[in-house]
Order: structure tokens, then sequence, then C-alpha cells
């Protein structure tokens, strides 16, 4: 592995970056908050995994749309975190006749672990927390 710049388009600004270990490998990972432009400001995330001092792998975050048990209520604003060896996205839960700038529902949390994929590292939906 070498100091190559890597360099990311990013869909929104990148508002923080963290390193942790989630996987506990001894390597620890970079991911990096993004938030998009407009009233929403939907996250997203750029995440980086060392393996083994060898390489480094883009980690993936399934879109909430693969998750249908959470994007109900959804419409951004979202946060991330590392907590306890977890990726946490939290984000305010909007009913049904709530304005984009006034939720109602509470907050939602979900909690990711990493995980090796087949061919890359994937943060696997772990829990859901509706507070």
């Amino acid at each position: 592995m070498d100091n190559s710049e890597i360099t990311t388009e990013l869909d929104g600004t990148a508002y923080l970056a963290e390193m942790a270990d989630l996987d506990d490998d001894g390597w620890p990972e970079i991911y990096v908050y993004v938030s998009s432009a407009g009233s929403g400001s939907y996250g997203s995330l750029a995440a980086y995994a060392v393996n083994k001092g060898k390489s480094i792998t883009p980690i993936y975050l399934p879109p909430l749309q693969h998750s249908p048990e959470v994007i109900e209520g959804y419409m951004g604003h979202d946060k991330f975190a590392v907590v306890d060896n977890r990726l946490i996205r939290s984000f305010p839960i909007y009913r049904k006749d709530d304005s984009n700038a006034a939720p109602g529902g509470g907050t939602r949390q979900l909690l990711y672990r990493l995980e090796r994929g087949e061919a890359s590292w994937v943060l696997q939906l772990d829990r859901v927390v509706d507070e």
C-alpha cells in the first residue's frame, strides 16, 4: 500500500470524518459523512477499509430503499456517528402531515455492523431503534 491520494465524488458536502475499527481487525476504517444540499439534507457516506495494510477498499452502505421497514417516515436530515463498534445513522421520523421543518414522529436509529462481503466490505443493518 502506498500513500496515493484517493478522490471520491460526493453528492453533497462532507461535514465530518471519523476513523474507527468496527470489525476489530487492527486496521482502522475511515468514515466520511456527507449531507446533500437542499431542505432535506439527505445523508450519505464515503468510507474505506484497510485490508491488512496492503490495500484500501470502499465500504458499501446499502441504500435505505433496500430496507423497506426503515424507509417509512424518512425525509432526510441524517446524522452519522460511530458508537460502540457500530455505525449509527439517525434521522427524524416524519408523520404523514408533518412539514419538512417539523417532524413529529421521534427519531430512528439504524445500527450497522461492518462485514466482509463477497468482493468488498459491507455495512449490514444490525438493529433499528425508534425513539
